[in-house]
């Protein structure tokens, strides 16, 4: 959405409960269901900050309080007056429920104008990309505020994996058991100056791009290029793309191919890229329908339910038939075909073996 979309969407709500509660969901980034749990104390107009309660991930976090949104609570406050949930529902001292904000969203959406589609969690992405400032060309990010968020990122999940019962320290790192000294140690490494080099990439940022978007979607490898694992070695396929995207074979230690698969697992809150659009998974059925109608081509028959159906009946009394594998005493085994032994009238074929 625009901003004269996100104005006129304001302007368009009758309601100054709601309007408040779109617009903290705005102004502030959140998701309908941490704005409708929000209690009065939780809004903070000294340090500016918002405390958001048993997030996603039943996390807590502090996001930042506009002064145009403060300024709009104290207004909503004065004429709503509540006690202690900051949006309640109506007659009642329960919180709003979020079938509610849906609704009034809608119905702004339409009095307004707007033909996209528009939810509250629409506001939520639109407030990330209003917040983007453009750089200077050629310009990426502060080496020095890199370095810093680095050091401290990295001494808080080193503190947390020290914290754990099953992480042993031994031999003159024994030590570090005693809280005072963990602190004095981190206390040295805080006055340090970590240094995070960084630099224009060789081939120009089409390389990284083209890197990077290897793994977008897809995990690092896929089993199909893994060949075996024999005495610890794994040995795997991989693509030679500086000799014309070559097939070869590559044997590793099972720690070492380890590592660089984990160098490739998304931290903790990250998500790979998810389909939108018509694909995206909130309505991708109706949207496709409504494309094949649209080109005029059939529709896809709707998925009807195969249980207690003649024919999985029929494949469940087929496989009880079938021998069971003498490997993995799982799987059924198939007959494609019967090799019948070599006669005088049917002699058998002879195979050439050029190897």
């Amino acid at each position: 959405m625009s901003a004269s979309e996100v104005t006129r969407l304001f302007q368009a709500m009758t309601s100054v409960k709601f309007r408040a509660v779109l617009m903290t969901a705005y102004a502030a980034g959140l998701r309908v269901s941490e704005v409708t749990a929000l209690k009065i104390r939780d809004i903070d107009s000294q340090r500016m900050v918002i405390w958001v309660r048993k997030g996603k991930g039943h996390r807590d976090r502090f996001v930042a309080l506009s002064p145009v949104l403060l300024q709009f609570l104290r207004e909503y406050w004065k004429q709503e007056q509540p006690r202690e949930w900051l949006f309640p529902a109506k007659g009642s001292q329960k919180p709003l429920d979020a079938d509610s904000v849906q609704r009034a969203c809608r119905k702004a959406r339409v009095a307004a104008g707007i033909k996209k589609l528009v939810t509250p969690h629409t506001l939520r992405h639109t407030f990330a990309t209003h917040q983007w400032i453009s750089c200077p060309r050629g310009f990426f990010l502060p080496v020095r505020v890199l370095s810093r968020y680095f050091r401290r990122r990295f001494l808080e999940e080193l503190s947390r994996l020290v914290s754990r019962p099953a992480f042993v320290l031994r031999g003159e790192w024994e030590r570090l058991r005693d809280p005072e000294e963990w602190s004095r140690l981190l206390r040295k490494l805080r006055e340090k100056n970590w240094v995070v080099y960084a630099k224009p990439p060789f081939g120009g940022p089409e390389q990284v791009l083209k890197y990077l978007s290897r793994y977008t979607h897809k995990v690092a490898i896929s089993n199909r290029r893994l060949i075996s694992l024999q005495n610890d070695v794994v040995a795997l396929e991989w693509k030679d793309y500086a000799h014309g995207n070559r097939w070869r074979t590559m044997t590793l230690p099972a720690v070492e191919f380890l590592r660089r698969f984990l160098q490739h697992v998304l931290p903790e809150g990250f998500h790979r890229i998810r389909h939108y659009g018509f694909l995206s998974n909130r309505d991708r059925r109706e949207a496709l329908n409504r494309c094949r109608e649209l080109l005029g081509v059939p529709t896809s028959p709707s998925v009807q339910s195969t249980e207690n159906t003649p024919s999985s009946n029929t494949a469940a009394k087929e496989d009880e038939l079938l021998p069971l594998c003498p490997v993995c005493r799982k799987g059924h085994m198939i007959r494609i075909g019967a090799v019948h032994p070599a006669t005088p009238e049917n002699p058998a074929p002879i195979a050439w073996d050029t190897s």
